[in-house]
C-alpha cells in the first residue's frame, strides 16, 4: 500500500496542476513557484514515507527477536526445579553428580570404619563432605574416627557439627559426651549425654554413661540412679551392676570380698538387689555366674 501511494500522490498533484493551467476561471499561478512547490511537497512525502517505512521494519525486528526469545526461555524455567521450603536457591546442573560422588565416598568411609581403618575412614568422610557439606552423617561418622584415633577435640568439632546439621541425632549427642569427658569437661558431657537420654530415653547405654560422668564428679546418688535405671532398662547389662556394686562398697554397703573368682562378683550384684538374666540374654561381654544370690 505504501508503494502505491508513492505513484498516486504524484498523478493527483499532476492533475490539479493541470487544471489549473486549463481552467479559465482558476487565475493563472507562476509556473515555477508552483513547480518548486509541488517538488517540495513531494520530497517531504517521500521522507516520511521512508520514516514510515523505517518504523514499520523496526517493529517487526522488535516482535521477531522476541519470538526467537520466548522460545529461548521456555525449556529453561521449565528445566528448574521449583524452590520450597528450605531451598534458597534451584540446584546445579552437576547437583545430582556431586550427590552421588558425596554418598560413594561415605559408603566408602563406612566400610572402612567397619574395618577400624579410621585413618582412610578420614579421609573418605572429608571427600563426602567436601562434595556435600550438608551430610551430618559424614561429620558424625568422622567424629567417631577422630574419637577412636584419640584426637578427642576433632571429634568434638565434628560432632557439633554434624548436630549443627541434625540436631535430634541422641547418638551424635552421646558420642561428644564422651570426647568432652575425655578431654576433662565432664559437666559439659553430662550436659550432652542428658540430651541424648531425652531424645531417646529407653537407652540403657545412656544412663550407664551418665552414671559414670556422675561418678566421676562426685555426685553419688545421681550415679547410683542411673544404674539402677540402666539395669531397668537392660537387666544384662553387667557394667551396670559393676559401678553400682563399686559405690556401694566405697560406702561400705557391701563387704570386701578377697576372692578373685567370678562367684563374688554375682554376690556383689545379688547385694545391689539385682538378677542376671538367663544364659541366653546374657551379653557376650558379661561372662558372669548366674547362680543363685
Amino acid at each position: 500500500m505504501l508503494y502505491s501511494l508513492r505513484y498516486i500522490l504524484p498523478v493527483v498533484v499532476l492533475l490539479i496542476f493541470g487544471g489549473w493551467v486549463y481552467s479559465d476561471d482558476i487565475p493563472k499561478p507562476d509556473l515555477g513557484a508552483a513547480i518548486e512547490n509541488v517538488q517540495k511537497t513531494l520530497s517531504q512525502l517521500q521522507n516520511e514515507i521512508k520514516d514510515l517505512q523505517s518504523s514499520v521494519k523496526e517493529l517487526a525486528r522488535d516482535a521477531k527477536e522476541a519470538r526467537v526469545k520466548q522460545k529461548t526461555e521456555k525449556p529453561l524455567r521449565a528445566s528448574a526445579p521449583p524452590v520450597g521450603a528450605g531451598q534458597t536457591e534451584p540446584a546445579p546442573p552437576n547437583g545430582s553428580f556431586a550427590w552421588q560422588r558425596a554418598q560413594d565416598a561415605y559408603e566408602r568411609g563406612r566400610r572402612s570404619e567397619d574395618l577400624k581403618a579410621y585413618g582412610s575412614a578420614i579421609e573418605s568422610f572429608t571427600e563426602a563432605i567436601d562434595l556435600d557439606s550438608k551430610n551430618d552423617s559424614a561429620f558424625l561418622h568422622r567424629g567417631y574416627a577422630h574419637y577412636y584415633l584419640g584426637d578427642y577435640a576433632m571429634a568434638v568439632s565434628d560432632l557439633g557439627r554434624s548436630l549443627a546439621l541434625q540436631p535430634n541425632n541422641s547418638r551424635a549427642y552421646a558420642m561428644r559426651a564422651s570426647a568432652l569427658a575425655s578431654t576433662g569437661r565432664t559437666n559439659d558431657a553430662v550436659v550432652d549425654v542428658t540430651q541424648a537420654i531425652q531424645r531417646d530415653p529407653r537407652n540403657a547405654d545412656n544412663y550407664l554413661l551418665r552414671a559414670n560422668f556422675f561418678q566421676q564428679i562426685g555426685q553419688t546418688q545421681l550415679a547410683l540412679n542411673d544404674y539402677g535405671q540402666a539395669i531397668q532398662l537392660a537387666p544384662d547389662l553387667a557394667k551396670a551392676y559393676l559401678g553400682r556394686a563399686a559405690i556401694l562398697r566405697t560406702h561400705g554397703q557391701l563387704p570386701q570380698s578377697p576372692s578373685r573368682s567370678i562367684r563374688p562378683t554375682a554376690r556383689v550384684m545379688c547385694a545391689g538387689r539385682s538378677f542376671i538374666s538367663p544364659p541366653e540374654r546374657r551379653s557376650r561381654h558379661s561372662k558372669i555366674s548366674t547362680a543363685p544370690c
